[in-house]
């Protein structure tokens, strides 16, 4: 494809800003990466949440001679194809687009007709359904149509780091696709996490060639300076919950006094509880004279789920109260949110570790991104978490590349020196690591001088991304270890915002915990013997259920009664209605739909 001139990208600069009805021409990296795509270039661009990435794949469809050019978008998220096409490219860029997904009929004959026929500028898909036999056939094979692509765009392309290896495998298979293209069709792969190994897994997978001429690297970093950082231990047991006591402050008179949060939980199980936890202190805390809005029965709604299990109009319905403000606090996965421009979020809540840094950083990223607003990420972590001696231990020989292998949603971090392990190391030694580098501050007792331990090194090539390090940080800044890691820029923070609770520990104000009490102990259910008969039966049971409700699901029976729940319920005894209830009701997120019918 032939280069561009400056005067013909000042031209697409400003056809760009009047287009979109923008206050100002296209960012500096928004307009170098749709020069990439004119001039048949892959690129890797780092930028923040909320920075105007997708912006990108509209740009090309600006330039003459586009009228039926069409860009692929591969997007992990069946949610966020379907926000995409509603919103982000009809209403902002005026584009035409569709989402091939199982919820909307996938590849039907229609659609592939509609496609083929030029329709659609912009293909939204999944890898997987990107690389089925119907759209490779119909389409990718179709070399008449394919003469117009534009280009194949990557969103969150860091999941082909994090998802390729085993968990959707066809994320680590993207780059056999180029076949099908013709010669000079570019790959642009955007995120706004991307460390070295990660964009070392990228470079990789999407065969991208080694010559700068032919593929750039465009960083302009992810610092959100706009958002403060709080990191501090659970203090109370994690069954209870009692460590978000701040979501729902005490006494509020009017339900938009609670701070519009993502609660962010990994464990779909845990949130349940979480969402009724909250839902009990709503009710014991608000002021005697609240009312609900007109379109909530009850205060209890203004904390709403969202995750895979739950149905795809309950999420789209969610969301949408969740966007007005009616409710509150959403308790939820990466289902929610992920691409999706909320602007006025005030909180993200990250409870317990994730599996990596790149996971906070892209939840963190979540708050504030409407203009001229502050946010604040909160980090709760286990206790736990600070017992792995960072200071102490061998470093480890960089893994071989690509390094898809690393399973990070399993390993949270890796103890490289065995000495370090928690089971080989005094315990009095442990516990005074565990101060030394922060365990108790930010708790009731307000012990919240800086740290006195050794700061802990940055590793880039562990399995969490450093995340202990940022969690161990004793006098680093937070903002510049989050900086280091990403290989982004360091750059103050806005005015008036507080950097972290490192530079100013009365952040940790906004996420204090109550003082510990013995009602926040949580008594478990006691256990005898498994009873086969009874496991045998639940089994049977999931497996009628997913049959006759689910087959369409990319998630197989465990998902809806996992064998944890059923091992609550199949060593207790005698098992009433009474019992079954008390034991899955706000610990299973399916009771509302299956309760009744399974007992």
């Amino acid at each position: 494809r032939p280069r561009l001139t400056q005067d013909q990208l000042d031209n697409l600069a400003a056809k760009m800003r009047m287009t979109y009805g923008w206050d100002s021409d296209p960012k500096p990296f928004q307009l170098e990466a749709v020069k990439a795509q004119l001039e048949g270039v892959d690129m890797i661009v780092q930028a923040p949440t909320g920075a105007g990435k997708t912006a990108i794949a509209a740009g090309p469809h600006l330039w003459r001679g586009s009228e039926q050019t069409f860009t692929i978008m591969v997007c992990p998220l069946l949610s966020l194809e379907e926000e995409m096409v509603r919103k982000t490219f009809a209403t902002d860029f005026h584009l035409k687009a569709i989402a091939l997904n199982s919820g909307n009929g996938g590849c039907s004959p229609r659609k592939i007709k509609e496609i083929l026929a030029h329709k659609y500028q912009v293909i939204l898909i999944s890898p997987e359904m990107l690389q089925s036999r119907t759209f490779t056939d119909r389409v990718l094979r179709n070399a008449g149509f394919m003469r117009h692509i534009m280009s194949l765009f990557i969103d969150e392309a860091h999941c082909i780091a994090h998802w390729g290896a085993d968990f959707r495998k066809k994320y680590g298979s993207l780059g056999k696709i180029r076949v099908f293209f013709p010669r000079g069709t570019p790959v642009i792969a955007v995120t706004a996490t991307l460390t070295a190994r990660v964009r070392r897994t990228i470079h990789h997978t999407l065969l991208f060639a080694q010559s700068p001429s032919q593929s750039r690297f465009v960083n302009v970093g992810n610092n959100r300076p706009n958002i403060s950082i709080v990191v501090r231990a659970c203090e109370h047991p994690l069954n209870s919950y009692v460590d978000l006591a701040f979501v729902i402050p005490p006494n509020i008179q009017d339900l938009r006094d609670i701070p519009k949060t993502y609660l962010y939980v990994d464990d779909i199980a845990s949130g349940t509880e979480i969402i009724n936890y909250l839902g009990d202190r709503l009710e014991a805390t608000a002021h005697p004279s609240i009312q609900t809005s007109t379109r909530l029965t009850s205060l209890r709604e203004v904390i709403r789920p969202s995750n895979a299990t739950l149905s795809q109009e309950y999420r789209t319905e969610a969301m949408a109260r969740f966007r007005s403000g009616d409710v509150r606090v959403l308790v939820c996965t990466d289902a929610a949110g992920m691409g999706c421009n909320m602007p006025d979020i005030d909180r993200v809540v990250q409870w317990k570790l994730p599996a990596t840094f790149s996971h906070f950083i892209q939840r963190a990223g979540r708050a504030a991104r409407g203009p001229g607003r502050m946010g604040v990420a909160i980090l709760l972590v286990e206790r736990s978490a600070y017992n792995t001696d960072l200071v102490n231990q061998t470093s480890m020989p960089p893994p071989s590349l690509p390094n898809t292998n690393v399973d990070v949603r399993r390993t949270k971090y890796m103890i490289p020196n065995k000495a370090a392990a928690t089971g080989k190391r005094d315990t009095k030694k442990i516990r005074e690591y565990a101060i030394a580098h922060g365990v108790n501050r930010g708790g009731s007792l307000k012990q919240d001088d800086l740290p006195t331990g050794e700061q802990p090194r940055i590793d880039l090539d562990r399995a969490d991304e450093s995340l202990l390090t940022l969690v161990q940080s004793t006098r680093v800044c937070r903002r510049r270890i989050w900086a280091e890691v990403f290989e982004s820029p360091i750059c103050e923070t806005a005015p008036y915002v507080r950097c972290c609770d490192i530079c100013c520990p009365d952040l940790l104000d906004i996420a204090r915990p109550p003082p510990s009490t013995r009602q926040a102990q949580v008594r478990q259910a006691k256990k005898g013997l498994h009873n086969p008969c009874a496991r045998d039966h639940f089994r049977a049971w999931r497996k009628r259920i997913y049959a006759r409700d689910h087959t369409d699901a990319m998630y197989d029976e465990t998902i809806i009664f996992d064998d944890d729940l059923i091992a609550a319920l199949d060593c207790v005894g005698p098992l009433s209605p009474e019992y079954i209830t008390s034991v899955l009701q706000g610990k299973w997120a399916f009771w509302p739909k299956y309760g009744e019918e399974l007992i």
